[in-house]
């Protein structure tokens, strides 16, 4: 990062972009990697370890005679934690998400303002983590009061099991236009070549969406909204299917344009034949744990891309969601679920 340029109401932030390192740092899929953050790291170390800490504590002073004093102290210290984690677990989980609204301009080419809803990383399943009917439901009621020319939904809709019954709950969502592209972990659930790790298009679920929940799946290929606003959306990175140049084939060079990714990564990808002017992204969650910009959680981006918005090229601004749903863990410290209301003028 070199600068940030204050713009509206957030931080803009300039990110110098490494074109001789490697195109796009993917996260491949590993079941190994899977048991261990989902089961060892997501379940065990940040949730079960804080929320039984006065357990530990407690056994600790039993059998090996930790004085009281000291007991006392690292009893108060465990309550604390323990009562924080449980916080997160059971109700920051279920019940907070936060409504963030920006403002940008559109360098004078909208004749009107146009208004977008971003959620992304939704995760719909029935892992201890997915977004189940509950919170889905509490979700699509949220999404439902705001009001806006568009709803895009920026990968990431369901888990690596898709339970169908649930994800027809999103047919509940009020909004005329509803646009969605698909994330790494749509692809995951469907047959998957090992071999050269890519994977095949999901129609199964793209059908689903468009059929029973009314929503539009982009794949590789973009619409006019407006005479002056062009949506575009491309196949998740990894699948090794996606067309930056092919999204864009129908647009006017007078519209405003926007590339939905799930991978914020995909400026790799942006050049002068291709050029949107927004980018819309998610898939790192905000880095889910963040302490204090201190500790954070790695995440499978090559410029650590985590929220916000960033400036690619004079004209070009890419936004970074950090998601509503969870991956591996219930656990978010630092970061949010988040609806991002998108004004742009």
């Amino acid at each position: 990062m070199s600068s940030f340029d204050k713009v509206g109401s957030f931080f803009l932030i300039e990110k110098p972009l490494n074109r001789q390192a490697p195109l796009v740092l993917l996260d491949k899929y590993s079941k190994i990697k899977e048991v261990f953050f989902t089961y060892i790291v997501g379940f065990l170390l940040f949730e079960l370890l804080p929320i039984a800490l006065p357990i530990l504590v407690f056994l600790l002073y039993i059998f090996f005679h930790v004085p009281s004093n000291v007991f006392v102290v690292l009893f108060i210290i465990s309550i604390i934690i323990s009562t924080y984690f449980i916080y997160i677990v059971f109700f920051k989980f279920n019940f907070v998400i936060k409504v963030r609204k920006y403002s940008i301009s559109s360098n004078y080419k909208l004749q009107r303002k146009f208004k977008v809803l971003v959620i992304s990383d939704l995760h719909i399943g029935r892992a201890r983590y997915n977004t189940n009917k509950n919170r889905l439901m509490r979700i699509i009621k949220l999404l439902n009061k705001l009001h806006a020319d568009c709803l895009v939904i920026c990968g990431d809709i369901v888990d690596k099991n898709v339970d169908f019954r649930l994800l027809q709950e999103l047919k509940h969502l009020k909004f005329d236009v509803k646009i969605a592209v698909l994330g790494n972990h749509d692809f995951l659930h469907l047959n998957i070549n090992r071999n050269n790790n890519t994977q095949n298009l999901p129609w199964e679920l793209i059908k689903f969406l468009e059929i029973e929940c009314n929503i539009k799946v982009l794949v590789n290929q973009g619409i006019s909204l407006r005479d002056d606003v062009f949506i575009a959306g491309i196949n998740d990175l990894s699948s090794n299917n996606f067309d930056v140049k092919s999204s864009f084939r129908n647009s006017g060079t007078c519209q405003y344009k926007i590339l939905l990714s799930h991978q914020p990564d995909v400026v790799d990808y942006i050049n002068s034949c291709n050029h949107p002017d927004l980018i819309i992204s998610g898939h790192n969650h905000g880095g889910a744990i963040r302490i204090l910009n201190i500790f954070t959680m790695p995440i499978p981006s090559k410029y650590k891309f985590y929220y916000g918005f960033y400036k690619i090229t004079n004209s070009c601004i890419l936004f970074v969601s950090s998601g509503i749903g969870h991956s591996a863990t219930k656990v978010r410290i630092g970061t949010f679920s988040e609806i991002a209301y998108i004004e742009i003028y």
